[in-house]
């Protein structure tokens, strides 16, 4: 799955709808969750394509919802120093390339025993130009890296833990409704 995007109507006032079908669920989702890097804050703004794969009936493979995530869109607004916003909207202003892409299934890994992964993909591209590369030597890159890479690991954190216990009630209300050999009180809680 994911390779796919669900097939749009677009209504007379441009406004678009999503198809969905008995197997693929689809929705559009708006986000705004705050980044601390240090001195600098960013408030990323996203719009996020949501699709629900629902099992097939008879598949060895899809056996179990699946969710699945892809970043449409997304605006950064920095806030800090002067001199730190400056770096940052110089870095920026060269940003080529944003794209996020996860995944949340369930596999069964016992009898009644449900493991959940998330699989997530987050990439950023920069293209820095030779001129700006000079003027820069005197900034530490690798120390910006791993302070963006600890902060978005502690936004995911923070931020995954309810999707998941929240995946996983719906996980646990869907074993309800159709009736699985799988009693939901086998289901244990996030911890």
């Amino acid at each position: 799955g994911g390779a796919t995007g669900p097939a749009k109507i677009v209504n007379r006032n441009g406004s678009i709808d999503l198809y969905n079908t008995n197997t693929e669920k689809h929705e559009i989702i708006k986000i705004s969750t705050l980044l601390e890097m240090g001195a600098l804050k960013i408030t990323s703004e996203s719009t996020i394509g949501v699709k629900l794969l629902l099992p097939i009936e008879g598949s060895e493979f899809n056996q179990f919802p699946e969710f699945q995530f892809t970043l449409l869109d997304s605006q950064l607004i920095p806030q800090g120093s002067r001199p730190t916003m400056w770096i940052f909207n110089q870095l920026i202003k060269f940003r080529d390339l944003t794209s996020s892409f996860t995944r949340v299934t369930v596999e069964e890994v016992d009898s009644g025993s449900f493991a959940f992964t998330t699989d997530a993909r987050l990439e950023t591209r920069i293209h820095v130009p030779s001129s700006m590369s000079k003027a820069m030597s005197t900034v530490d890159i690798s120390k910006f890296e791993t302070q963006g890479s600890e902060s978005i690991q502690r936004l995911l954190e923070k931020e995954l833990e309810p999707a998941l216990v929240g995946f996983r009630d719906a996980f646990n209300i869907y074993v309800i409704q159709n009736s699985q050999e799988v009693e939901a009180a086998q289901l244990q809680p996030y911890k």
